[in-house]
């Protein structure tokens, strides 16, 4: 229905019903009203969790290994810098779940628009395990390596054991971009496309009558 509206299948043949003098009137009306609902949509559109790409990557510093981590983080639609959930891989691993704030390497789940993106908290999060004596969790973070001023400030992954101990670190290069939201662009899409038809139905109509 709203493709036809924009194609002018519904809209287009109704104005020749009416009068000239009124027609220009009437449509302006009619394009100030789709403004003013893209407006209301907008206010009153629920607010959304936000998904955004990340990777990070790296080398071992204990053991000159490659690390390599990717995937989705999702952040709460009103505290927008906190992340709810995580999906993913670390070389090749399953990530399984976000561990909740403050219960692996100090972690505060926070995730910020420009750099740094992480802060001295970071990110925790677990996989399934690839060993029977391997790490399966894991923090990303921005600030001195090991939590200690032995290492310049950069973005880090320390993994740990089961006793939360740091058991292995690499320096690593971390981004996190937003992926876009359908849904929001298509509806704007609709409301804005119905304005221009009728701004230059306006515009036709104002030649007409010159």
């Amino acid at each position: 229905m709203l493709s036809s509206l924009l194609d002018g299948k519904y809209l287009l043949p109704l104005i020749p019903m009416i009068p000239l003098k009124f027609q220009v009137k009437a449509l302006s009306l009619a394009a100030a009203g789709t403004a003013a609902i893209g407006a209301v949509f907008w206010a009153l559109a629920p607010a959304e969790a936000a998904n955004f790409n990340f990777s990070y990557s790296g080398v071992d510093e204990f053991s000159g290994a490659p690390v390599n981590a990717s995937g989705i983080l999702t952040t709460d639609p009103v505290n927008t810098t906190l992340v709810t959930g995580i999906s993913g891989r670390r070389n090749g691993a399953l990530i399984t779940a976000l561990a909740p704030v403050g219960t692996s390497d100090n972690n505060d789940n926070r995730l910020y628009p420009n750099f740094p993106q992480l802060d001295g908290g970071g990110i925790s999060y677990s996989t399934a395990p690839t060993s029977s004596n391997g790490p399966t969790s894991f923090n990303v973070y921005y600030g001195t390596g090991g939590r200690s001023q032995e290492l310049p400030i950069a973005y880090y992954e320390d993994s740990l054991n089961q006793s939360g101990l740091i058991t292995t670190q690499a320096k690593v290069n971390f981004s996190a971009t937003p992926v876009p939201a359908p849904a929001v662009g298509k509806a704007w899409l609709v409301v804005g496309g119905l304005g221009w038809l009728m701004k230059r139905k306006v515009a036709q109509l104002q030649k007409t009558k010159a």
